[in-house]
């Protein structure tokens, strides 16, 4: 039966325009496991030997980030620190108006994760002290950065989690009046950051080396917020692959003085 031409003129339904629609994209991280809402662990715990690499890389996505830009960062991890674990942490824009209670219950698998690979205290003697790597994006990635290394200071006491563990904090395109100095995850023995402007950026750099971290800046003039490796790749992983030497060489020096003391 042919259909009817007034059939054309017929309403269509509002559910229609509201259904939502699929679009193409990456739904998951290769090599990842979903361990909470938005968060993402590739866990290689038992393959890390090697003492001057990172054994737990934690990224936490700038808001609003998809996962195909964020695999670009966990793809190029994976090839620089193959044997490291890797802990991907979403941001979405609901932050902004969720209670805190919320946003800390969302962050506790990555706290449960942490534990599991045995980065806080207490954990076996015979496992190696735990090398942390921490790359932060934006504004999104340092609220949700900030809020875990609160949760993490209420649960263990900076000074011990300082003592216990060595770490290089990245911040890729954070607003210049971070707050995540003042309250850092971990003890940082190398700061990076990596921006596109000027405003307060080198001035917290220096406040970060008055408390004795190992501050340096990158700047990338041709590339915009966030999207310095599609500009320049090579330069980018090479500064992150810097940091992460300098920062196990200034711990080298530190253990050294104290067996001296």
């Amino acid at each position: 039966m042919t259909r009817s031409t007034s059939d054309l003129g017929k309403q269509v339904p509002l559910s229609f325009y509201l259904a939502p629609r699929r679009k193409p994209g990456v739904h998951s991280l290769e090599g990842f496991s979903a361990i909470g809402s938005g968060i993402y662990l590739r866990d290689t715990r038992e393959q890390c030997q090697d003492t001057t690499l990172p054994n737990v890389i934690l990224i936490f996505g700038w808001m609003g980030a998809q996962l195909r830009h964020l695999q670009n960062y966990t793809h190029a991890y994976t090839k620089l620190y193959p044997n490291a674990s890797q802990i991907v942490v979403r941001c979405n824009p609901d932050v902004f108006w969720t209670t805190t209670g919320t946003r800390q219950r969302r962050l506790m698998p990555v706290i449960d994760a942490l534990e599991a690979l045995h980065c806080f205290p207490p954990s076996s003697s015979a496992q190696p002290p735990p090398r942390i790597l921490t790359h932060v994006f934006s504004n999104g990635g340092s609220l949700q950065m900030t809020l875990l290394g609160h949760m993490l200071q209420r649960k263990y006491g900076s000074t011990l989690i300082q003592r216990f563990t060595t770490s290089a904090l990245i911040l890729d395109s954070v607003p210049g009046n971070c707050v995540v100095i003042r309250n850092p995850i971990l003890r940082v023995i190398v700061l990076a950051m990596i921006y596109t402007m000027h405003f307060h950026v080198t001035q917290h750099a220096e406040t970060a080396k008055e408390r004795g971290m190992d501050a340096r800046c990158e700047l990338f003039e041709e590339s915009e917020h966030v999207a310095h490796i599609r500009v320049e790749p090579e330069r980018y992983w090479a500064s992150v692959q810097d940091i992460w030497a300098a920062a196990i060489s200034k711990e080298k020096v530190e253990d050294q003085r104290l067996l001296e003391l």
